[in-house]
C-alpha cells in the first residue's frame, strides 16, 4: 500500500489534538480515582470505619484539580465534532461519530469519582 503525501505528512505530526486531549481526560481521571482509592484504602486500614474513610476521602477529593478536568472535557467537547471531521446526518441534524449519535462527554463530579474509588470498579 502507497501512502500519500498528505497521509505521509498527518503520519508525521503524529496523533490529532483529539486523541491526545481524550488521553489526557482519561490518563487524568484514572489518577485521581487511583489517588482516592489509595487514601481510602489507607484510612480504612486505620481506622476501620468506612463512613470515617469517607469523609477523609471526600476532604482530599476536594483537593483534585477535577474544575482543571471539567475545563479539558468541556475544550475536547466544544473542538472534537471539528477535529474528527464528525458527519452530520442531515435528516435529523445530528452530529454522527461512526453510526451512533455523537454524545459530549459528560463533566467528571467529585461523588462520582468517590464512587468509583470505594466500590466497583477496582
Amino acid at each position: 500500500m502507497k501512502l500519500t503525501l498528505e497521509q505521509r505528512m498527518r503520519a508525521a505530526a503524529g496523533p490529532p489534538a483529539y486523541m491526545r486531549r481524550k488521553r489526557r481526560i482519561e490518563d487524568m481521571e484514572a489518577r485521581f480515582v487511583r489517588e482516592l482509592r489509595e487514601v481510602y484504602d489507607k484510612a480504612l486500614a486505620e481506622l476501620h470505619d468506612h463512613a470515617a474513610a469517607v469523609l477523609l476521602l471526600d476532604h482530599h477529593a476536594r483537593t483534585l484539580d477535577v474544575a482543571g478536568l471539567n475545563e479539558l472535557i468541556a475544550r475536547h467537547n466544544r473542538y472534537y465534532p471539528m477535529e474528527a471531521n464528525l458527519r452530520i446526518d442531515v435528516r435529523t441534524r445530528t452530529v454522527m461519530d461512526g453510526d451512533e449519535p455523537w454524545r459530549p462527554l459528560p463533566d467528571v463530579t467529585i461523588e462520582a469519582l468517590i464512587a468509583r474509588a470505594t466500590q466497583g470498579g477496582r
